[in-house]
């Protein structure tokens, strides 16, 4: 993990090649404290998909329990509740 104070900012084109070459997040510090994290916009999409693949997953359980629950007739209105309320 790399940490950098917010005054190292000013060499944007130096953090940039650090994003890309060590393939990790940078968390900049402003006193001290988290502030802010950087990191390349490639690895930025690799942690959406893995995101939204948890997006997905959690939606398919609420889905299951409410109908393992009784909250819908049939498949197909678990189906389309899904589709409806999170785009599945």
């Amino acid at each position: 993990m790399m940490i950098l104070p917010i005054k190292e900012l000013k060499d944007g084109a130096g953090i940039s090649k650090r994003c890309h070459e060590f393939n990790e997040p940078i968390y900049i510090t402003k006193n001290g404290y988290a502030d802010m994290v950087i990191m390349s916009a490639e690895l930025f999409e690799e942690y959406e998909g893995i995101a939204r693949q948890h997006q997905i997953a959690a939606a398919i359980r609420e889905g299951i329990d409410a109908y393992r629950d009784g909250n819908y007739e049939d498949d197909l209105s678990v189906i389309e509740h899904l589709e409806d309320e999170h785009g599945l």
